[in-house]
């Protein structure tokens, strides 16, 4: 039976010669940035008790800029690095007890010169709260990161949209294509899958050291980048978000701004609906750990009420509780 429970307001930050990477070592100021306005895009938590977030600030009445922000265990900000403004940021926990943080950069600010016209880059913020290096991942054209998960072992995956022709093996000339790319702790591009669809490739890391993707299909991936599971069967449009847990793949898809299915994958055929736990509702965050609740945050909408609910299923799709804000 579907349990109601009153839980706080949680924060769901819902929430790398061919395959060429640049590295080297940077120091930033510290100092505190003030400003009117400030938003939190993204977080993840450090070892040391703190965490990493990506922060928007500026004077009220002008653009919001992105900023990395590393914050200490009693909120305070310890470091605060600006970013350029060019669509990704995002940050993820690390295996290590650090994080990775990511964005989509053209000048050559960090990490050496530009690989081609953008460059996907990756930040490493140490155990410590404490930056250490910056790698820039990508080929001599366009290379527009989306989505960025860690791998369990000290590495990442890395997800986007490319144009080079010299990062992975191309499906087709001169044309927008998907990718997936696994990283190492150092910062080595081991593997990169590219996909003819160039649509948002979401990610979500299996437990195993692999990883689910999800585009207008979902696939798994082992940690060596061979697909070990594909399925396009009961989607709606393309995945929108995906989340996993005891190896099974929560996926939400593209059905329109009034409406959100909730589907399970498992076995190699196997994909079943998950009622939502009441009427007028849909899904606009999923979040998990390898194993244990697969948390969702979405809106309910009714003619006389909008608000926000928070629910958490079991890793074989059971409710466990929900409780509306």
């Amino acid at each position: 039976m579907l349990e109601s429970r009153r839980v706080l307001p949680l924060f769901f930050a819902l929430a790398l010669p061919a395959q060429a990477s640049a590295q080297h070592a940077i120091t930033w100021d510290s100092s505190r940035h003030t400003a009117a306005l400030s938003q939190v895009q993204d977080v993840a938590p450090l070892a040391f008790g703190g965490a990493a977030a990506i922060t928007r600030v500026g004077a009220i009445g002008s653009n919001a800029d992105p900023h990395l922000e590393v914050f200490d265990g009693f909120g305070a900000s310890a470091l605060n690095v600006p970013l350029p403004d060019q669509g990704f940021q995002r940050v993820s926990s690390s295996a290590d007890g650090g994080a990775f943080v990511g964005f989509e950069e053209s000048a050559g600010a960090f990490g050496g010169a530009p690989l081609g016209g953008r460059d996907a880059v990756l930040l490493r913020v140490d155990r410590d709260g404490q930056l250490s290096t910056a790698i820039r991942i990508g080929g001599s054209r366009d290379d527009r990161p989306q989505r960025l998960v860690a791998d369990g072992a000290g590495g990442c995956y890395l997800s986007g949209v490319t144009s080079s022709l010299d990062f992975g093996t191309p499906i087709a000339a001169f044309v927008a294509e998907g990718f997936v790319a696994r990283i190492d702790a150092l910062g080595n591009v081991l593997w990169v899958r590219r996909y003819a669809s160039s649509d948002p490739v979401v990610l979500a890391p299996d437990g195993s050291g692999g990883v689910w993707v999800g585009s207008d299909v979902v696939r798994r991936l082992d940690s060596s980048g061979a697909e070990t599971y594909f399925q396009s069967a009961g989607l709606f449009g393309d995945v929108r978000h995906i989340a996993a847990s005891d190896g099974n793949a929560f996926v939400t898809d593209e059905r329109g701004s009034s409406q959100s299915e909730l589907r399970l994958y498992t076995g190699p055929t196997s994909h079943v609906p998950i009622v939502l736990p009441g009427p007028s509702r849909t899904v606009t965050s999923l979040a998990s750990g390898p194993t244990g609740p697969v948390f969702v945050v979405g809106r309910r909408s009714t003619p006389l009420v909008q608000d926000v609910w928070v629910g958490a299923l079991d890793p074989q799709g059971a409710w466990l509780w929900e409780e509306p804000f």
